[in-house]
């Protein structure tokens, strides 16, 4: 295929991927719902967040206010600071789901859901929901993408203002 055909599935293959690096940063410019748009959710969507520390936890507050509802499914209880824990918390439209071992994402064409295993009483539950963002460690596991020159120096895929890679 040509270039351009390759850099357009690309293009798809990356924002699909990497959905919650580029949603990060959306998330922290202090909601903008236009951006929140682009990232292809709306104010009603029902969203999981998976993991449970800093990053997670107060990414979770930020969203759990443009979305219709927020579910947490995470390994371990909450790990993050006390006081953002407690806020989260307290938000009327947030479910938490600690000690969890995520076993599929729902879907045939598009995703419908997430399911899950209690690793404390082998109870599985599936949560409908609009989207998943990953919140489960530091470093970006894109060392396979090395070689098509879209990371930068950190090893994260560098994004233009549309969210497309170069």
């Amino acid at each position: 295929f040509t270039s351009h055909i390759y850099h357009l599935n690309l293009r798809r293959f990356l924002l699909a991927a990497f959905a919650l690096q580029n949603f990060t940063q959306l998330a922290a410019v202090g909601g903008n719902q236009v951006l929140f748009q682009r990232a292809g959710l709306k104010l009603h969507h029902d969203v999981v967040v998976i993991g449970g520390g800093n990053s997670a936890v107060e990414e979770s507050i930020y969203l759990a206010g443009i979305v219709k509802s927020l579910t947490i499914v995470t390994m371990f209880d909450l790990t993050a600071d006390p006081i953002a824990c407690d806020k989260l918390r307290a938000l009327d439209n947030v479910t938490v789901y600690p000690y969890q071992d995520i076993l599929e994402f729902v879907g045939d064409s598009s995703l419908t859901g997430v399911h899950f295993k209690s690793t404390k009483t082998g109870e599985e539950n599936t949560v409908n929901c609009d989207g998943v963002f990953e919140y489960i460690g530091l470093s970006p596991v894109t060392d396979f993408l090395k070689d098509l020159g879209v990371l930068n120096q950190y090893g994260y895929i560098e994004v233009n203002e549309k969210m497309e890679t170069k």
